[in-house]
């Protein structure tokens, strides 16, 4: 749970470069979040630490409201205000910069009824002309219960009616305060594997903008974006805006893209497939590619997503792999399984592979929010791909029938796909509007009032398609092969041709954009 602390990091360096000795003065100041008689300040101290824990009566432990804040350090030489002083307008700054800049320490400050005070703790140090000092500060917050709140804003629900469950730190620490003595304890140790991480990844020899490709990308596992769920599950946002979460559901299809997670954190990538395996399938395989909270509410009820179903295939053969953890997979095989034969089950409405052609026909959802009608390279690779994870997991649960299977499936798909979808230059999209009962219109989202209709009768036109298009993601599924060890899924020299003709159509040096 180190890298899921609630907690933030402040080491300041002071180096006297005068000619005297000199005393300095380092303060950290935090505002109490609750506005309410029953908050209080109470300085504090343990062993070598001190600290301030900022805390309110007002809620009790089940709230969602409920929660602490705390700062703390491990300067030995320390003093503190719990309150600065009330005034109006802008008294309580002015006054607490008057006693910062005062020669020496703070004066203790504390009113007897609570209220939203800001409190100070100051650490103190000499240094010797020349010399230098550290000084550490550690701020860490508890507030242990997690309201879908974005129920208030998607589903117009009022913030008293939505779920409260518990964060997966609050079975960690019981308070700010344990979360903050933790940290500095552990300080260096934390900081030293830090830095160990970040000079691996800066200090490679990989092109800086891989690099910068990477450390970007990694920045949303520390966003919150991210969340853990009360036993430590891994959930994840398509992204964030200023108050909530945007899109919920850790989404099959965008997650498809994330390989830092399982790499970095696979028990936590791993926990995802549990997830989805055990609340997002239906009995027939087809599975809901949003995931919704609290563990065990009604289901999206959502048609299939091909990419998604099909990349949960693929990431369980990578969870695997990368764990080497075979009960693991003999616990959730039959389940895979499920996910893959959806795709010729007669149950599934969109007909993705009804006659076991290898190839993905019908109607597929995808990440973009639409539907492709068709075979296209795109999703077809995604198909492949799964067909010869799946047969590498049979041949492991040491069903050689299935495996044959698979792999007569894979082969047949591969050769129909370099075949039919390649022309010459990249490959493409074969429309198919043979079944005109899958371009019925359908609801967006459920509850919501928009309709997407794909077929424009009177025009005889089809919207939304690839077609002849060097589309960006033509071969996406080669790369989670190769991400994976499942080698070639679709011919290399078509692959590496495909490739070139993506970047000539599609890469625009210095293009400038006018919006």
């Amino acid at each position: 749970y180190n890298s899921s602390l609630p907690a933030a990091f402040f080491e300041f360096e002071i180096k006297n470069a005068t000619e005297d000795d000199l005393d300095y003065t380092v303060s950290f100041a935090l505002q109490n979040p609750t506005d309410s008689k029953k908050s209080r300040n109470a300085f504090y101290r343990s062993g070598a630490l001190s600290g301030i824990s900022l805390e309110s009566d007002e809620y009790d432990g089940g709230d969602r409201r409920f929660g602490n804040l705390c700062m703390a350090t491990d300067s030995p030489n320390v003093s503190y205000q719990e309150c600065w002083y009330r005034g109006g307008w802008r008294d309580g700054i002015e006054t607490y910069w008057r006693d910062l800049t005062v020669p020496g320490p703070f004066k203790n400050r504390r009113y007897e009824d609570g209220g939203p005070d800001t409190a100070a703790l100051a650490a103190h140090v000499h240094i010797k002309r020349g010399r230098s000092e550290r000084i550490r500060f550690v701020l860490s917050w508890y507030f242990p219960n997690i309201a879908k709140s974005w129920d208030v804003i998607f589903r117009s629900k009022s913030i008293d009616e939505v779920p409260v469950w518990k964060n997966y730190y609050a079975t960690v620490f019981s308070s700010a305060r344990g979360c903050a003595e933790y940290a500095l304890n552990n300080f260096r140790k934390l900081f030293r594997e830090t830095r160990l991480f970040k000079n691996a990844l800066f200090k490679s020899s990989m092109p800086k903008e891989a690099i910068d490709a990477v450390s970007a990308n990694l920045s949303a596992l520390k966003s919150p974006t991210a969340l853990r769920l009360t036993d430590g599950e891994f959930y994840g946002f398509e992204g964030c805006v200023d108050k909530y979460g945007c899109c919920e559901g850790s989404c099959q299809h965008v997650w498809n893209y994330a390989y830092a997670l399982p790499f970095l954190f696979p028990e936590l990538e791993r926990s995802m497939r549990n997830l989805e395996l055990e609340y997002n399938m239906h009995g027939d395989g087809g599975m809901d590619f949003r995931l919704q909270l609290p563990l065990g509410a009604p289901p999206w009820n959502f048609r299939a997503c091909a990419d998604g179903q099909f990349g949960t295939v693929i990431k369980c053969y990578r969870e695997w792999k990368i764990s080497g953890d075979t009960e693991w997979l003999k616990k959730y095989w039959p389940k895979i399984k499920l996910a893959l034969e959806y795709a010729w089950a007669a149950t599934n409405e969109d007909k993705w592979d009804p006659d076991k052609r290898g190839v993905l026909t019908g109607r597929q959802h995808h990440t973009l929010d639409m539907e492709l009608f068709g075979p296209n390279s795109w999703l077809q690779g995604f198909y492949l791909c799964a067909l010869k994870a799946a047969a590498e997991m049979a041949a492991a649960m040491g069903e050689p029938d299935k495996r044959r299977e698979y792999l007569e499936l894979f082969e047949k798909g591969k050769a129909w796909t370099d075949k039919h979808l390649f022309n010459g230059e990249y490959y493409g999209q074969t429309i198919d509007l043979t079944d005109k009962g899958i371009l019925m219109p359908f609801t967006d989202l459920p509850g919501a009032n928009t309709v997407k209709t794909y077929w424009n009768e009177e025009a005889g036109e089809i919207k939304y398609q690839l077609g002849e298009g060097c589309a960006v993601d033509q071969v996406i599924g080669q790369w989670h092969a190769d991400n994976c060890g499942l080698g070639e899924i679709f011919d290399p020299k078509q692959t590496k041709t495909a490739l070139q003709s993506l970047f000539r159509n599609n890469y625009k040096e210095n293009i400038q954009y006018r919006f």
